[in-house]
């Protein structure tokens, strides 16, 4: 509902809704705001909202639902690799939806780029707690994803033992203690604050709300709490998975310098030829589903680690001006989505099993070839793809 008054807009007949009405007598005596186009969509913003955003997100939905209906659906898919590939794939599809959704409900909504209006105090707690439980269940099923392939190729007596009978209850409890983990920084995002703005006396302005409410947290020294039960969970991740990975592949040479080293003349060419492919097939898909995941998230958990620095430094040491900031975050947000969004097309692309396994669900039966294998010193034989 909207009333009009011109008493102060003359014949621009400035639209003052019944939400304004208290910043409207506020601002009666106060200077319009000189650049009134800072509180708005960049050109390149509404290009990403419009085109980008949408295909990212139909893109990251329809591939992680494929992937996880894939591993359901064929038997052979059904490994405790897979099982924390879905989980993740499950973290993806949330993250997009509510991520991506509130961005184009907001575009929507408001004429404001930070305007959270729409939401509410209840929707700025629901939102930031499902994108923190995506981010958070992430960090625990890419670890898990690497200590599965770091058991079975190091430890493959251990992995058909214990990690298999509990990676079920090791699901169950990443997602518990990911849940808590949103759930203690909602208070960072957990009240909505009303701010009025005068505008310019002429058009468009004259159709912009004079009310822009913002998620803001309860109380200052949350944001920095936030910022840091996120970034800190980050790097001790990215250390870890650094570790395993490197352990792998040393032990993958390890195991082969070994085998030829014992078995020199008994070995063909065409067998060393098969067990450097499938070497090179392991690291690949280690690339593949780990150092891709910590560079795309590494720029937003750098810009987010050095703003919580700055405002534990009452702003003194922000790294860049407000456009190039917002560049930044920018940037590491596409990063982020596209990290998202981008897995299944990967394991298809770069990993024929998983392919073949698409095409079983989708088409029916495929040919399938023996999975390449590495022979560990256990004399024992790991399928690299996981499945």
């Amino acid at each position: 509902m909207e009333t009009n008054d011109s008493s102060e807009y003359g014949d621009l007949n400035f639209q003052v809704r019944d939400s304004d009405l208290e910043c409207y007598n506020k601002l009666s005596n106060e200077t319009p705001i000189d650049d009134p186009i800072g509180y708005t969509y960049r050109r390149g913003e509404v290009f990403l909202i419009l085109i980008a955003w949408p295909l990212i997100l139909i893109l990251g939905v329809v591939g992680n639902t494929a992937f996880i209906y894939v591993v359901f659906r064929v038997e052979r898919m059904r490994t405790i690799t897979n099982r924390y590939l879905a989980n993740l794939a499950v973290s993806d599809v949330i993250f997009l939806v509510a991520a991506i959704g509130s961005k184009l409900v907001k575009y929507a909504s408001s004429p404001f780029d930070q305007d959270d209006t729409y939401l509410g105090a209840a929707g700025c707690i629901c939102l930031y707690f499902f994108t923190d439980l995506s981010y958070f269940a992430s960090l625990f099923f890419i670890t898990l994803t690497s200590l599965d392939r770091y058991v079975a190729l190091c430890r493959p007596l251990d992995r058909n033992s214990a990690v298999n009978r509990k990676s079920k209850s090791l699901i169950i409890v990443s997602w518990i203690i990911s849940c808590a983990f949103a759930a203690s920084l909602t208070p960072a995002n957990g009240n909505i604050e009303a701010y009025c703005h005068k505008w310019p006396n002429e058009k468009p302005y004259n159709h912009w709300p004079l009310t822009i409410r913002y998620c803001n947290a309860v109380y200052k020294w949350v944001s920095s709490f936030s910022t840091g039960l996120q970034t800190v969970p980050f790097f001790v991740t990215l250390i870890v998975n650094s570790v395993l990975y490197l352990s792998i592949i040393r032990e993958l040479n390890r195991s082969m310098d070994f085998r030829y080293g014992r078995q020199q003349l008994s070995i063909s060419m065409e067998q060393k030829c098969r067990d450097f492919r499938a070497r090179n097939q392991v690291v690949k898909m280690l690339v593949v589903n780990g150092v891709i995941f910590f560079v795309c998230l590494s720029p937003f958990e750098l810009m987010s680690f050095s703003l919580m620095v700055a405002i534990s430094n009452n702003n003194r040491l922000l790294i860049a001006n407000g456009d190039v900031r917002r560049c930044l975050f920018l940037f590491a947000r596409i990063l982020s989505y596209i990290n998202s969004a981008i897995n299944p097309l990967i394991y298809t692309g770069m990993c024929k099993p998983y392919k073949d396994a698409f095409r079983e669900a989708f088409c029916g039966k495929v040919k399938r070839k023996r999975p390449l294998v590495v022979r560990t010193s256990t004399l024992q034989e790991t399928d690299v793809t996981g499945m």
